[in-house]
């Protein structure tokens, strides 16, 4: 199992902001289980849609932050962002970057977002240091998340919700789901069209970054 230091580092400081766990797909899984251990309830982004074809509500799950009085590590985050794309992805986790937490822990436990973590390390690197954001190995990434245009009357149809535990749960290669949400800008292949499931493109996100904690 992964020995977590800066996390351990991150519950002893007095440090009030959100801790930036990023992975890769060969870290994720034992990353969640040694958050696990450490006593953190597991909060699955999915768990923030309202409906089975709904994205998350990430306002809510900003407010749930600030009123936290335990410790978490948000799971499914990184992902979805990853889907939205590089500018929401970006916006989004600048803003959690610097959130006040008065009296919780919360770590963001991120998959597929790494180059966009690094880019915010590199424009604060005197704030957002070791005591805030870890890298675990190397962060590589090749999810292909393929989105098929759906059925809103069908019963077949999955939704957005279905595809985010798959990927809180570890799916890594190739994914797919079915949504009415449009995803173009997605870093995880990017489509959302009719186009046959068989047409993918691999990705690599977060090679060659530095690893804060192993």
């Amino acid at each position: 199992m992964i020995a977590l230091h800066n996390v351990d580092r991150y519950l002893r400081s007095a440090v009030h902001t959100p801790f930036f766990l990023t992975v890769g797909d060969e870290e994720y899984e034992d990353a969640k289980r040694a958050c696990e251990a450490a006593g953190f309830s597991v909060v699955p982004v999915s768990s923030y849609c309202r409906a089975s074809d709904k994205r998350p509500d990430l306002d809510h799950l900003t407010n749930d932050l600030i009123r936290l009085d335990t410790k978490i590590v948000v799971v499914g985050l990184g992902e979805y962002l990853a889907l939205c794309g590089r500018r929401d992805a970006y916006t989004h986790l600048l803003g959690l970057k610097d959130l006040n937490l008065p009296s919780g822990k919360a770590v963001l436990l991120l998959r597929g977002v790494t180059e966009i973590v690094q880019e915010l390390v590199d424009r604060d690197p005197h704030r957002f240091e070791d005591r805030r954001v870890g890298f675990v190995g190397d962060g590589v990434s090749t999810l292909v998340v393929n989105v098929t245009s759906a059925d809103t009357n069908s019963r077949a149809h999955e939704g957005v919700k279905a595809l985010l535990v798959k990927l809180e749960a570890g799916a890594r290669g190739d994914i797919s789901g079915e949504s009415a949400i449009r995803f173009d800008d997605s870093l995880l292949v990017g489509q959302s069209s009719t186009e046959p499931r068989d047409q993918k493109r691999t990705t690599e996100n977060g090679k060659n970054k530095p690893s804060y904690d192993r």
